[in-house]
């Protein structure tokens, strides 16, 4: 688009003029999808790739493939108990693999969790401990993982493999993070937190207008889709095409060993679906039903990109890691959580178990549909894509190869921080400590896009507080009040047994090994757009952050 509507209602979206500016925005926002915007870059040609690449290998170095769900809780699957979708391409690859039941990310939120996985470091190590909130903000521009900072695909380009990211990054925009500056050599990627899934809805189709404003209308041009650092346009339903740019990728280079990090915004929101996946689900109504199809969309991807593998003879020497990078937000009550507790942004198991599926072509017959509870994080995808490689893990990783965990030689904890919230799981006791709440504090939701838009027509700077990084854990505990929880592991999966005042030895052996770690963390190296947001957890006010 050029000067239409659309755009003269974002240019009021963003300056002083009151909430009749804001009215016009959402006016012009819906007859915007009315509007002829850019021509779409095409799909991939799958039919004519497979026509002309070179052939296939089916030997030689393992292929890898890394999938990344955005926002999965840990029961939502159905080979995790999930019953509101369908998910029995996911549940096959679990069949053929290694189901982990006990996995973790290494942070609630997706940005520092997806940078704990791409290079297998804490990512307090380098002050990656927020989300680099506000989305579409200069902020956010200055808050990215460091470019020295080596990553999975970094580390195996030495040992010969194509590399190749598809699917939301969110690690930063700069040029020194962005993908194709961290190891991927070929990038259809999202650089954002999230964008709409559909930008010219069909009939049937469920979209959200809101959404549409702030991603930037038809044209998506707050949060471009951009195919090695260019942006494209892109008008079919996003997780559709995030699977046909994967396969493009697979079969386009099927002669060569490579590593493919497909990261999908599904189930994510906004909520938004396209009637196909949407007709799955008649017994189903409002926000339910959307977010049912959204997760199968996110399942017939899995099952495209599972079948491209099988169909160019490539499946039995490929390597397939699935995962999630949080638990369920607590706006979607009808994500499914399973056994756990609570919800993304919180350091209870709600928030940072999730499911991890390893399928892998070396793995012993006995292990195939195998169940393991032993413990495992997302820190580990870098040690094991490694030894399946061939390459050199950088030094200063901090994962361990999931071959080692499955036969229980892993011994370790497992820590978490982010802000003044802190964990650790030892063995199968975890101690979370959370400051304590003020008692008139209130949840903000100061960063939401929304929230933002208005203050930003009424000229209000809503920025200060999030510059200002507060105290985190290792500052000085005795500084804030706080609570400590003790919970026995798997035994209490709901975390609902406080045993911190039964066992105050074993709680204060935890709270020693978590200050250690803490303090050898760096300092955030920006602060947090939730601040002063509240959680509760067992009927205690707790300060998100």
């Amino acid at each position: 688009m050029t000067t239409t509507g659309k755009k003269i209602a974002r240019a009021l979206a963003w300056s002083a003029g009151g909430l009749a500016g804001l009215a016009l925005v959402a006016t012009a926002g819906f007859f915007g999808q009315l509007y002829i915007g850019p021509d779409e870059s095409p799909p991939p040609d799958l039919a004519t790739l497979d026509r002309t690449a070179p052939a296939a290998r089916s030997a030689g170095p393992r292929n890898v493939v890394l999938i990344l769900a955005d926002d999965l809780g840990y029961g939502t699957l159905n080979v995790y108990g999930g019953k509101l979708s369908r998910t029995p391409h996911i549940d096959a690859l679990a069949a053929d693999g290694v189901r982990f039941t006990q996995a973790y990310a290494t942070a609630p939120v997706c940005a520092p969790s997806r940078a704990g996985l791409m290079s297998g470091r804490y990512q307090q190590s380098f002050g990656f401990e927020y989300n680099p909130n506000v989305q579409f903000s200069e902020l956010e521009r200055r808050r990215q993982m460091p470019g020295a900072q080596v990553t999975v695909a970094e580390m195996v380009r030495p040992a010969g493999y194509r590399t190749g990211m598809v699917g939301k990054w969110h690690l930063g925009v700069q040029p020194e993070s962005v993908p194709q500056a961290q190891g991927f050599e070929e990038t259809f990627a999202l650089l954002h937190g999230a964008s709409s899934f559909i930008t010219r809805p069909q009939p049937g189709d469920v979209t959200d207008k809101r959404f549409f404003i702030m991603s930037g209308g038809v044209d998506r041009d707050l949060t471009p889709i951009e195919r090695n650092g260019e942006t494209v346009q892109v008008d079919e339903y996003l997780t559709d095409r995030f699977t046909a740019e994967a396969q493009g990728f697979i079969i386009g280079h099927r002669a060569e060993p490579f590593l493919l990090y497909l990261a999908y915004t599904d189930p994510h929101g906004p909520m938004e679906a396209p009637a196909h996946y949407l007709s799955l689900f008649p017994n189903l109504t409002g926000d339910e039903r959307t977010y049912a199809a959204k997760v199968a969309a996110l399942d017939a991807g899995v099952g495209k990109v599972v079948e491209t593998l099988k169909r160019q003879g490539l499946y039995e020497n490929t390597t397939i890691i699935f995962a999630s990078d949080n638990g369920c937000p607590d706006k979607f009550p009808w994500c499914e959580a399973g056994p756990v507790s609570n919800f993304k942004g919180t350091l209870f198991e709600g928030g940072v178990r999730v499911p991890l599926i390893l399928r892998d072509p070396a793995l012993p017959a006995d292990q195939r549909g195998m169940v393991s509870d032993n413990v495992a994080s997302l820190l580990d995808v870098m040690p094991t894509v490694a030894r399946i490689t061939g390459a050199i893990a950088p030094e200063g990783f901090q994962g361990a190869d999931l071959a080692q965990v499955l036969e229980g030689r892993v011994d370790r904890a497992l820590f978490w921080r982010a802000g003044r919230a802190a964990a650790v799981r030892d063995g199968d006791r975890k101690l979370v400590s959370y400051a304590d709440a003020a008692p008139d504090a209130e949840k903000s939701v100061g960063h939401r896009p929304a929230a933002q838009a208005i203050r930003g027509m009424l000229g209000l700077d809503n920025r200060k507080r999030e510059e200002a990084i507060g105290p985190v854990y290792s500052a000085d505990p005795a500084a804030y009040p706080r609570t400590d929880f003790l919970f026995n592991l798997p035994a209490d999966q709901g975390e609902k047994a406080d045993l911190a005042a039964g066992a105050p030895d074993e709680a204060a052996r935890l709270r020693a090994l978590l200050d250690g770690w803490s303090r050898a963390q760096a300092m955030p190296a920006w602060g947090d757009g939730e601040d002063g947001g509240l959680i509760t957890h067992n009927g205690k006010r707790l300060a998100a952050h």
